[in-house]
């Protein structure tokens, strides 16, 4: 009985050999019609974790320090604030582009021809997050009320915790089907990694050298990036 059936079984199948119809081409469009091709969803190796975290923390802490560098070249030439802030703002695009870079050598690695626009996103996205936080300090330099410079930082902190993993959100999801927890992930990683950049200067006292500033900002900046490099590694093996 169920020899008989295996014989139908194979019988019902097409004789590739003696049907002309059943050529290569055939077969091809056969499978490429089950199974459609998505370049942006081939995956060519595992997401390597560790290689992301000692990239990351590379590129991060070198980029780090092109805006801490631009901070400290405007506060000894005493630029007027809209300028200062101007200035560190865009040299934060080079801590985003490092950072990007570092990210996207690993996610090229994952994803097949993953987009390099992944650096430009991050480049313009750490830009704008460094103008909103040069934000209320340059307002009260300029005079405003404490109160103003609050609402200042206070309004704009979604917008400087979201412009980075919001602008490479618009690459990612072209590659992975659920791209938007990369936005919840990176954000709150950011939220944890940030408070090294506020705390180290802060204790700086006002007659602080050269040197003692160059070492604290670039602690602080490295304790930055391994909270950074940690986290959304995590979280983008978790995607």
């Amino acid at each position: 009985m169920r020899a008989s059936s295996i014989g139908a079984r194979f019988s019902a199948l097409p004789d590739v050999e003696g049907d002309s119809e059943m050529d290569d081409a055939q077969l091809v469009a056969t499978v490429v019609a089950a199974k459609p091709f998505q370049p942006g969803a081939t995956r060519m190796v595992g997401f390597r974790r560790r290689s992301w975290f000692f990239r990351v923390l590379l590129g991060e802490t070198a980029g780090f320090v092109v805006p801490g560098l631009a901070w400290f070249a405007v506060w000894k030439a005493v630029l007027p604030p809209p300028g200062a802030a101007a200035i560190v703002a865009l040299s934060g695009a080079a801590e985003g582009a490092a950072l990007g870079i570092a990210q996207w050598l690993t996610l090229r690695e994952w994803h097949a021809g993953f987009s390099r626009t992944w650096i430009l996103a991050s480049a313009a996205g750490a830009s704008v997050a460094w103008a909103c936080g040069m934000t209320p300090s340059t307002a009260h330099d300029l005079g405003s009320p404490t109160w103003l410079s609050i609402a200042f930082g206070v309004s704009l902190a979604p917008v400087l915790l979201l412009s980075l993993p919001g602008a490479q959100w618009l690459v990612l999801r072209r590659y992975v089907p659920k791209a938007w927890k990369w936005v919840i992930w990176s954000t709150a990683g950011w939220l944890l990694a940030l408070p090294p950049t506020f705390i180290g200067p802060a204790i700086l006292p006002s007659d602080a050298s050269s040197l003692q500033i160059a070492v604290t900002w670039a602690i602080s900046g490295m304790a930055m990036a391994a909270i950074v490099a940690a986290f959304t590694g995590y979280a983008m093996s978790r995607i």
